[in-house]
Formats: structure tokens, C-alpha cells, sequence
């Protein structure tokens, strides 16, 4: 599951942005019937929704960095401790 977590992450995020910017550049009564926030007839921008999602889009973006990292110990570090062990 953690070899499709990053890249789905990554998709989500997308999605995110594009939602963004419907609410950014419809109106409330422009905006798709399953948008939350749409009013028949509105000439209301929904800024704030737009805000959460471009947010939500910095989650995922985030966590699929998170989940991609190398998990395995770094060579500096263990060379550091090597050569600490080897001076006393």
C-alpha cells in the first residue's frame, strides 16, 4: 500500500488545486451542483473554500514527501559515529 500512497497523494493534490480554483474563479450559482457552497443564481465568490483546498492540496503534498522519504539510516551519520568510536 505504501508503493501507491505517494503518488495518490500526489493525484489528491492536484484535484485540490483544481477545485481551488473553480471556487476562486466561479461564482456560487456558476459553480457544479456538488460543490459545496453552490447557490442558484448567486453572484458570490466562495475565497475561503478555495483557501481550504489549495491548504488541503499542502497536506497531501507534504505527506506524499513524507511517505516517499528513505527510511533506511543515512552513510553520514554512521560514518560520524564510526570515526567518534574510533578517536576515544
Amino acid at each position: 500500500m505504501k508503493r501507491y500512497s505517494a503518488p495518490l497523494m500526489i493525484i489528491l493534490a492536484i484535484m485540490s488545486v483544481v477545485i481551488a480554483y473553480f471556487y476562486f474563479t466561479k461564482t456560487a450559482g456558476s459553480l457544479p451542483h456538488f460543490f459545496p457552497g453552490y447557490t442558484q443564481g448567486s453572484a458570490h465568490k466562495h475565497t475561503k473554500h478555495g483557501l481550504a483546498f489549495i491548504g488541503l492540496a499542502v497536506v497531501f503534498i507534504i505527506g506524499a514527501w513524507m511517505v516517499s522519504g528513505d527510511k533506511g539510516v543515512s552513510s553520514s551519520s554512521t560514518e560520524k559515529k564510526d570515526s567518534e568510536s574510533d578517536s576515544v
